[in-house]
């Protein structure tokens, strides 16, 4: 099978990748910089 790959936009305007097939995302769609600062630097 064959993956789609697709670069997107997130809400706070940091870049993602999703895969179409499977519906998923890399980081949130809200925002990769936000979900990061989230998982490393606030609950860290």
């Amino acid at each position: 099978m064959k993956l789609t790959k697709t670069i997107i936009t997130t809400s706070d305007g940091s870049k993602t990748i999703a895969i179409k097939e499977w519906n998923e995302h890399y980081h949130s769609t809200h925002g990769a910089i936000q979900e990061s600062k989230h998982v490393y630097i606030d609950a860290g």
